[in-house]
């Protein structure tokens, strides 16, 4: 779900990529640009840098908060209001940021914002070296208060001071599937119809067989029996006396 999130604010920002800098281009009264482009906009970057923050500002809060606990556990004294507190704090934080840049990049060729946003370094992992002069870059590019971000609008294509430095530039990756079907909200998922128990238990439904009767056997011939021999009867003799019945 949270990647299908990602997958939508993505394709949002993309359209706005296009349309702050259509919108710069027209107030400076520069062409506009016609061919489309897969390099990665300003509002994209923008974003990805925002959700980096986010994640190294926890990253640094949990640091103080077990720095101050360890610190209390000792009987330390610092004050946490200090100068020298503040000042050692803004280090930590400028090294955390940094190395978090710095190891995602050589390490994923993204951030995780970046992969949230859906964007990534053109050539995939940077060197350290090449990892760091983006990191003089975007450094750079912040101190003089956003001028190095200007070529992401105005040239072609779209670089910054930090992608001149490294010699990379950040497209969209176009190799993140589209958004799931029921995360589209033209989808309407239909409502669960509930099954009486009964139901539930008959797996199969039976299915009428034809019942055919059976060929009556053939019966066999009898054979004929065998003749039996009559004797012949003698006949009565001619002047044989007729029986006297007492």
């Amino acid at each position: 779900m949270l990647e299908d999130i990602g997958r939508t604010i993505g394709k949002l920002a993309r359209r706005l990529d296009d349309t702050f800098e259509r919108i710069l281009r027209r107030v400076t009264f520069r062409k506009r640009r016609t061919a489309p482009t897969n390099h990665a906009g300003f509002v994209s970057r923008a974003l990805a840098y925002v959700i980096d923050g986010i994640f190294v500002n926890l990253g640094f809060t949990a640091l103080v908060a077990l720095v101050t606990l360890a610190d209390n556990a000792f009987g330390g004294t610092a004050s946490g209001g200090s100068s020298f507190a503040i000042a050692v704090g803004s280090t930590a934080w400028v090294a955390m940021g940094s190395l978090y840049l710095v190891g995602f990049w050589a390490l994923a060729g993204q951030t995780p914002g970046m992969r949230f946003v859906g964007i990534r370094i053109s050539v995939g992992r940077l060197a350290p070296r090449r990892a760091l002069r983006r990191l003089v870059g975007l450094y750079l590019s912040v101190f003089t208060l956003g001028i190095g971000f200007l070529g992401i609008v105005f040239r072609e294509p779209r670089r910054g001071w930090e992608d001149r430095f490294c010699g990379a530039d950040v497209i969209y990756d176009e190799r993140r599937p589209e958004p799931a079907p029921w995360s589209s909200p033209a989808t309407v998922a239909a409502p669960a119809v509930a099954v009486p128990p009964e139901a539930a238990l008959v797996t199969e439904v039976p299915v009428p067989v034809a019942v055919t009767e059976p060929e009556a056997a053939a019966v066999p011939a009898r054979s004929p029996a065998p003749a039996t021999a009559v004797e012949p009867v003698e006949a009565a003799e001619a002047g044989s006396a007729p029986s006297v019945i007492r």
